[in-house]
């Protein structure tokens, strides 16, 4: 698709089967209404003219999500059962929206903006970025696992971290700003 104007997507789907599965590799969509995806690919690819650009919307639910590639873009307005945003990917979770399984690796990042929690586990591999700093809101992390050449930021020190923060590798290869006044057992 092509871009659209202004705040308005190219493509609006409205009350999608939650069994359909889409895949963006170029230009921008919405998706609103009831139902959802059971999966939702945002791929960015260099041979074409604008990366992906995804909005789930008003109370869908976007199942799987992949994002991969520079400038690929996914904003999550709800709920999702797994977000993984990779090679230079970029997944924002707005609102209430919760999702168990969150993970980001290789230049991907998560902005978590949500008050919703990730209620099982959230994976920050190398070079992936779990970010919390955009919204000062209380939100809960159930278990993390920060790997070597991570990045995991909570500036205002509002997440809970459930079952804490595991480091997987050394403390000088990850990147950890946790606020301030942090107790760190070792």
């Amino acid at each position: 698709t092509g871009q659209g104007e202004g705040y308005d997507k190219a493509v609006r789907i409205v009350n999608a089967d939650d069994a359909s599965t889409f895949a963006a590799y170029a230009g921008s969509f919405e998706l609103s209404g009831t139902g959802g995806a059971a999966s939702i690919d945002v791929i960015s690819r260099q041979d074409t003219g604008s990366a992906p650009e995804v909005i789930v919307k008003g109370g869908a639910v976007a199942g799987v999500v992949r994002v991969s590639g520079a400038n690929a873009t996914i904003t999550l307005d709800g709920n999702a059962t797994s977000i993984e945003a990779m090679q230079g990917g970029q997944v924002t979770v707005s609102s209430a929206g919760t999702c168990p399984t969150v993970s980001a690796s290789g230049g991907g990042v998560v902005y978590w903006d949500s008050s919703g929690a990730i209620s099982t586990q959230l994976f920050v591999y190398s070079g992936g970025s779990a970010m919390f700093g955009r919204r000062a809101v209380a939100r809960t992390v159930a278990d993390c696992e920060l790997h070597g050449g991570g990045m995991l930021d909570d500036p205002f020190g509002l997440v809970t971290w459930t079952a804490g923060v595991s480091l997987v590798g050394l403390l000088r290869e990850v990147e950890l700003n946790l606020g301030r006044n942090v107790t760190l057992t070792i």
